[in-house]
């Protein structure tokens, strides 16, 4: 899973640390609002890379091809 298994700890709590601050920036927004809004959307998007597989490739087609990214399956996993 990790190539650090040591920082388990430390990439569980960057991990959550991420998420909280997606909670923080989509609080009260709509799937609308994320879809029309350019900076929430890197906000949520443009976060540093996570050492887990599918996690980690969820990461690398937002960050490696997001022109193709739909931003609704995104909202998804925020909500």
């Amino acid at each position: 899973m990790s190539r650090h298994p040591e920082r388990m700890q430390d990439y569980l709590e960057h991990i959550l640390g991420a998420l909280e601050r997606i909670r923080q920036y989509t609080s009260g927004k709509s799937e609308a609002n994320f879809m029309e809004d350019a900076m929430l959307e890197d906000a949520v998007l443009r976060h540093p890379e996570i050492e887990f597989a599918q996690i980690n490739a969820t990461r690398n087609r937002i960050i490696h091809a997001y022109e193709e990214v739909d931003l609704k399956i995104v909202w998804n996993l925020i909500q």
